[in-house]
């Protein structure tokens, strides 16, 4: 095909807006200096940076068809040149424009939809060039801004490294047979007691593996005991890659767990997640979780499958897998959820709207002052543990039914319920929550559920003796979003009782329940 044009291919082109134009013409000189003076492979011109520069979809909107038709033309020539004359390395290949790729972008005003076509046309398959898309992040944050700025890559950008807490890595394997551990997702009841080292991975160098010519590089991640350190020393760089058994193409999130049948640890695992799949700009139904832990089945496992696209353990996949696509997810103790003393965490409201979504469930409830609901959940023993078979828990409430009647006589006019929140199923308990203006309750996981309270409410926590009210979770998340809260920590041993039951003083409780009714509705 010849780089030449028609006149009248050439009147089109300099009809294009300047900004256009001059970008076109410094693309030719460019390339006819490489040519001529340096003997250089000319690089093809992705079109997302003509139709998606700065990754404005309101310009690539509103290209006008003819402009669009005549650019596309234009790079169709271009790069039809470079293709006969020069020879092109795989990084040239990767932008390459191909005929197909010459339809009019869709005029569609979904968003969604008209980045999806851009993505498609400006960033080809693996299986033309062996390499992967690198997903561009958003960065409408500071936190994501500075997780940016802090990246370091590696073998042409395959291997990415994000402030010391996360990678993403493209076009990786994972061999399992180097790997030992149990295969997770047992009932629990079989493996009562086992040693909780065995639900962690021992992995050995060739673990995952990456095509690179380069050093695995000397890397800190965040915290002590990272385990993304023992990843990162499980890593080889490889000429050729083992012939893959199996191969995800989807984006996948790779994460190990810790206190995994805890509510409020796992949150901080479901947020993390949450935050990569928005960085890396993926949506729900994209998005995978791989488990490399062999915890067995817990009540919580189910929802990451609500979440997300789906949930899988390493121990159940075949030998060799080809990930194309995959990121080491955040430690959870590294998680912003879990560090109390900042200020703000990024995206606390999307996330708990996220989350109510993915379970249909809106959270819209208005402040009606004629009718609050207060809801307490209690805290009792259950089965949730494989190394606390009796399901024995600590911080109990021994006078529950006082609590309850002391409220009715207070405010008889509202709405009061209670429940042992464990023994619902997540929509359940997502919808007690959400339908809420004061929750009750002694510290523990279930207080978790403060992320999805509407954002005028309020949480009433209880502390024993024995615990200091220096656990700020709760505290935490209700001050990061807005909510009101009130503590008690007990301290007269008379309260507390065998068995971890602590007797909440009702004189204490009416004058708390007082005051946070009195915080949301000034009148009452």
């Amino acid at each position: 095909m010849s780089f030449f044009m028609s006149r009248r291919k050439w009147k089109q082109l300099f009809r294009q807006p300047m900004s256009n134009r001059i970008f076109l013409l410094m693309a030719v000189l460019w390339s006819l200096y490489m040519l001529i003076f340096l003997n250089l492979p000319v690089p093809n011109i992705p079109l997302n940076n003509v139709y998606h520069h700065g990754n404005n979809l309101n310009e690539a909107e509103n290209i006008n068809t003819k402009q669009d038709e005549t650019m596309k033309f234009f790079l169709q020539r271009l790069n039809s040149f470079n293709s006969k004359y020069l020879e092109f390395s795989d990084l040239n290949l990767a932008g390459r424009l191909s005929v197909k790729d010459t339809q009019p972008i869709p005029d569609d005003k979904n968003k969604s939809s008209v980045r999806k076509h851009i993505d498609d046309i400006s960033l080809k398959t693996v299986t033309e060039t062996d390499h992967m898309k690198h997903d561009v992040p958003i960065m409408d944050n500071e936190e994501m801004d500075k997780w940016f700025s802090s990246r370091e890559t590696y073998c042409r950008d395959q291997l990415q490294l994000f402030d010391n807490n996360f990678v993403h890595i493209s076009n990786a394997t994972i061999n399992t047979s180097l790997a030992s551990g149990r295969k997770g997702g047992e009932k629990i009841n079989s493996v009562f007691n086992q040693a909780e080292i065995k639900e962690y991975y021992t992995m050995k160098p060739g673990f995952f593996q990456l095509k690179c010519n380069e050093h695995v590089p000397n890397y800190r991640f965040d915290g002590i005991k990272n385990h993304l350190s023992l990843w990162l020393q499980a890593l080889e760089m490889v000429p050729v890659l083992p012939g893959a058994e199996q191969t995800v193409r989807d984006f996948t999130i790779a994460i190990t767990r810790y206190e995994y049948a805890n509510l409020y640890h796992t949150m901080t695992d479901y947020y993390n997640a949450f935050l990569l799949m928005k960085f890396f700009n993926h949506s729900p139904g994209e998005t995978n979780i791989l488990f490399i832990d062999g915890h067995p089945n817990g009540a919580l496992d189910p929802v990451w499958k609500t979440l997300f696209n789906s949930s899988d353990y390493i121990g159940r996949k075949t030998k060799v897998v080809k990930y194309t696509n995959l990121a080491w997810g955040i430690l959870g103790y590294s998680s912003p959820m879990h560090k109390h003393s900042r200020k703000n965490i990024p995206y606390i409201e999307d996330f708990s709207q996220f989350f109510l979504k993915r379970y249909n469930i809106s959270n819209d409830k208005k402040l009606n002052c004629d009718n609050l609901t207060i809801s307490f959940i209690w805290r009792r023993d259950y089965l949730a543990h494989p190394r606390n078979p009796t399901g024995f828990v600590t911080r109990k409430i021994k006078n529950e039914k006082e609590l309850l009647n002391v409220t009715h006589e207070m405010y008889p006019r509202f709405t009061v319920k209670s429940s042992q929140i464990d023994l619902l199923s997540m929509k359940q308990q997502l919808q007690y929550v959400s339908n809420s203006d004061i929750l009750v309750g002694m510290h523990g996981a279930g207080l978790t559920h403060v992320l999805f309270l509407p954002k005028h409410a309020g949480l009433i926590e209880f502390y024993p003796t024995y615990w200091s009210v220096n656990n700020v979770h709760f505290q935490t998340l209700s001050k990061w979003r807005g909510l009101h809260n009130i503590l008690w920590k007990n301290n007269e041993i008379a309260n507390e009782l065998p068995n971890k039951y602590t007797y909440i003083p009702l004189s204490i409780f009416q004058v708390q329940l007082k005051t946070m009714v009195n915080k949301l509705c000034p009148d009452t």
